[in-house]
């Protein structure tokens, strides 16, 4: 490997810049036959420089000696992944990972390794492309988004890594005002009858509302009033779409004693 001494072996790591040989024994006599990735044939009993494409290569080599037997051998090169993850979110420091869960209004960046040599591809949600090693201010749709970049050598050899930024949901505050009085942030109340109950969470601004309550209730506000009362409880389920389409919901438990 790399010029360095011959190692008897028939398996090893490499890095994708690395130069492999292969050489096996014995020297003379019989004849060889080789097959491997990407339809490769050889005749010859060493094969230099071979191709190694990101991952796992086998290679098998097949030996008949001088009276016809023939005998086989695999060797098995495994190739590192060279992308090196970074990705940035808000501004912040780069992380040396793949993975992250974010809020929607939270910009990320990409921008994995090598910095320089080769050249970068990459496809993501709706359609997404691009043709630089840095990608910034991500579309971030709804839930899990999965980014994938692909990396071409200077050599021709390709290697993939994926980031996944999951998008958070945004959490749904919620307020109940009973009679005219003052807001409580409270999900749950035991009212007398009669009594005129009021449901307005927040947020306050940005994205979309809408509710299902009882005996078929439903509207798309933030906030309703005077709410369809019965004896018992009434539950009252608010849905929140942010502005990225990732939903939440809250429900809201009326006791009318």
């Amino acid at each position: 490997m790399n010029g360095g001494a011959w190692q008897n072996a028939s398996s090893v790591t490499v890095k994708y810049t690395d130069t492999v040989n292969l050489a096996p024994w014995p020297q003379s006599g019989g004849s060889w036959g080789w097959s491997g990735p990407n339809n490769f044939v050889a005749a010859t009993r060493e094969i230099t420089g071979i191709s190694l494409p990101a991952g796992t290569n086998t290679y098998t080599a097949t030996y008949a000696n001088p009276a016809g037997v023939t005998s086989t051998q695999t060797f098995v090169i495994t190739v590192s992944n060279p992308i090196t993850p970074y990705l940035e979110v808000n501004g912040g420091a780069w992380q040396n990972v793949a993975t992250v869960t974010a809020n929607y209004t939270d910009k990320v960046n990409l921008a994995p390794w090598p910095q320089s040599g080769g050249t970068w591809s990459w496809a993501g949600p709706n359609n997404f492309t691009a043709n630089t090693r840095e990608i910034t201010g991500i579309a971030l749709p709804v839930g899990t988004n999965t980014y994938t970049a692909t990396y071409t050598a200077p050599s021709g050899v390709t290697s993939t890594q994926a980031f996944i930024i999951t998008v958070n949901s945004t959490p749904i505050t919620p307020y109940i005002e009973v009679n005219g009085g003052a807001w409580q942030e409270t999900n749950s109340l035991t009212v007398a009858a009669g009594n005129v109950v009021n449901l307005a969470p927040w947020p306050i601004n940005g994205g979309a509302w809408s509710w299902a309550g009882t005996n078929g209730y439903m509207a798309n506000t933030r906030a309703i009033y005077g709410i369809p009362l019965i004896s018992g409880t009434n539950t009252y389920t608010a849905t929140y779409t942010n502005p990225s389409g990732v939903q939440s919901m809250e429900v809201f438990t009326i006791t009318v004693e």
